[in-house]
C-alpha cells in the first residue's frame, strides 16, 4: 500500500530508499558466475552445449567525507551476459535452392510444383488447371533473380537427412548493463539535514 501523496491508479508504484554513509567506512563485493562448462547439455543443442557465460558483479562503499557531517554512499553493478539461443528451423535443402523439389518426407509422395504459365479453365469442369512442372523441377531461366537473391540469403541446412527441422542454430546473444549511484548526505544541524541522489 502506497499513501495518498503518490496518487491513485491502477499500476505499480515503487518507492527507493538508498542508504547513507557513516562515521565509519563500510563496503560490500559481489560476484555471480555461470559458465557452460559447468551446465548440462540442452536437450535441443545438437552435439555441441550452447554458450552461455554470465557474470554479474558489483560492489558498494560508504563513509565520511567529513566526520559527524558529510557523507558518501556509492554502488556499481555490471552484468555481462553471452547466452547461446538453441534454434531448430526447417529451411530450404540444397536441392530447393537450385528449383528441384523432388526431396519428400518419410512415407509422403513429394509435392507437385505447377507451371503458373499453363493455367487454364478445364473445359468439362470450368475450373482452372496447371500442368507440373516436369520432375518437379522449375527451369533457372523460370527462377525470378529478385526471388534467388532473397532465397540465397538463408542458410543452409546443417541435417541432411529430414526436411522439417533441417537447421540448427546456437546464435549468441550479448547483454551488457552496467548501475551506478551516487549518495552524498550532509547534516547542518541535528535538525537540518539535505542529501542528493543520481543513478
Amino acid at each position: 500500500n502506497y499513501l495518498a501523496q503518490y496518487g491513485g491508479r491502477g499500476g505499480t508504484t515503487v518507492l527507493v530508499s538508498s542508504k547513507s554513509g557513516q562515521n565509519a567506512f563500510h563496503g560490500t563485493a559481489f560476484e555471480f558466475f555461470r559458465h557452460d562448462a559447468l551446465d548440462a547439455r540442452n536437450f535441443f543443442d545438437g552435439p555441441e552445449k550452447r554458450k552461455w557465460r554470465q557474470n554479474t558483479y558489483g560492489f558498494s562503499q560508504g563513509g565520511p567525507i567529513q566526520k559527524d557531517k558529510t557523507f558518501f554512499f556509492a554502488g556499481f553493478q555490471g552484468s555481462n551476459i553471452r547466452e547461446g539461443l538453441t534454434t531448430l528451423l526447417t529451411v530450404p535443402t540444397a536441392l530447393m535452392h537450385q528449383g528441384i523439389f523432388t526431396e519428400s518426407f518419410p512415407g509422403a509422395p513429394a509435392a507437385v510444383i505447377y507451371d503458373p504459365a499453363t493455367t487454364r479453365v478445364d473445359p468439362s469442369t470450368g475450373r482452372l488447371i496447371r500442368d507440373p512442372f516436369p520432375n518437379n523441377t522449375i527451369p533457372a531461366d523460370r527462377i525470378d533473380p529478385i526471388g534467388k537473391a532473397l532465397l540465397d540469403l538463408l542458410p543452409n541446412p546443417t541435417a541432411t537427412d529430414r526436411l522439417a527441422g533441417n537447421y540448427l542454430a546456437n546464435p549468441v546473444k550479448t547483454l551488457d548493463d552496467y548501475q551506478g549511484d551516487l549518495r552524498i548526505d550532509h547534516n547542518f544541524s541535528n535538525n537540518d539535514r539535505l542529501f542528493g541522489r543520481v543513478s
